[in-house]
């Protein structure tokens, strides 16, 4: 396996806010979404520091887009319960972020999402392309 081949990885310990934002999703009527890809957004969302308002803004907006696509809602009351919930989540995951120094000097963090174990978040670095940033 070359150099370029290995990916470091990252696991974040997530147990307590990935639980706290299925309790919160559990108050959804139709509980029809991926954990997965909300965590996903929530990786995305944190890419850079200084957009991070921005950022979370953007994607709740799509996080309730894709669930008024993905889904019949029982209820309008869950559009504002995934939104809120995720919002939260993301929130709390870029306090641990910045706990754990995730982003660069240049204030951005180039992971994706990788996994789950248990409830902790594993991140895998994306491969640097070689290009400036910013």
């Amino acid at each position: 396996m070359s150099q370029s081949e290995v990916t470091a990885r990252h696991i974040l310990p997530t147990r307590h806010i990935v639980e706290e934002m299925i309790i919160n999703l559990s108050s959804m009527t139709v509980a029809n979404y991926s954990l997965e890809e909300l965590i996903s957004f929530s990786i995305v969302a944190l890419e850079e520091e200084d957009c991070l308002d921005d950022h979370i803004q953007e994607f709740s907006t799509s996080v309730g887009r894709l669930t008024r696509l993905d889904q019949v809602l029982s209820d309008a009351n869950d559009h504002r319960i995934l939104c809120e919930a995720w919002t939260k989540f993301t929130y709390q995951l870029s306090y641990l972020y910045k706990r754990l120094r995730m982003w660069d000097d240049n204030g951005f963090a180039s992971y994706y999402f990788a996994a789950l174990t248990g409830y902790d978040i594993i991140l895998s670095e994306k491969p640097a392309l070689g290009l400036p940033r910013g």
